[in-house]
């Protein structure tokens, strides 16, 4: 493979000589080999790093279905220091509001507030799944021990003390696409385990999906 991408960039440069042209813009110019859609947003994301998300412990404290939807429920979350949010999540072909009632869940805290269905909804719960040859949806539940407002790091790197800030656009959707559980449940953002006070966080019962 190296030789062979030597002898693609000696061609870029012989077209480029004979063009007139810049030999590195004549290499990006050309298509990627292999190159396949969606790369852009996860070397945006990986650009970014995970320590762009402020993913943090809630407690649901109330849970209601949506009055204009009947696959949302809107919850009522403590977070922590006194701090309630309301979140519209897509829960319920999945569960019973009376199985999240007091239940601790994931919460993406750092997201922009938007209105859906009427109802302004100030983060996401993150959930497992559904995979290939498995169509069920499980929330991420945090340690034993956990408390609302408790951080997710991932990699053992430390959580930052300054405020994170509200990625603009379209970049959130980017920010949480590398998002997983591995062969064991644990969650990763790309290769990265995440933890809360030093415990994993894992979902054991939904292994190698998609975290979203």
């Amino acid at each position: 493979e190296p030789h062979v991408l030597c002898v693609e960039k000696e061609k870029a440069k012989a077209a480029a000589a004979a063009a007139g042209t810049d030999a590195t813009s004549a290499t990006e110019a050309a298509p990627s080999a292999g190159k396949k859609k969606g790369s852009a947003p996860a070397a945006s994301a990986a650009a970014e790093g995970s320590s762009s998300l402020d993913i943090r412990v809630g407690l649901i404290t109330d849970i209601k279905n949506h009055p204009e939807a009947e696959k949302l429920f809107v919850d009522t979350i403590d977070l922590g220091n006194g701090e309630i949010r309301t979140i519209v999540s897509g829960l319920v072909p999945y569960y019973k509001a009376e199985e999240l009632l007091n239940q601790q869940v994931i919460v993406v805290y750092n997201m922009k507030p938007k209105a859906l269905k009427g109802v302004n909804s100030e983060g996401m719960v993150l959930c497992a799944g559904p995979k290939e040859g498995d169509a069920r949806v499980l929330i991420v539940k945090p340690p034993t021990g956990s408390q609302p407002g408790d951080r997710v790091c991932f990699g053992g790197k430390p959580i930052p003390t300054e405020k994170v800030a509200i990625p603009g656009g379209n970049k959130m959707m980017d920010l949480l696409a590398p998002l997983h559980t591995d062969e064991t449940g644990v969650v990763q953002w790309g290769s990265e385990n995440a933890s809360i006070n030093g415990s994993p966080l894992t979902v054991a019962d939904m292994t190698a999906a998609p975290v979203k």
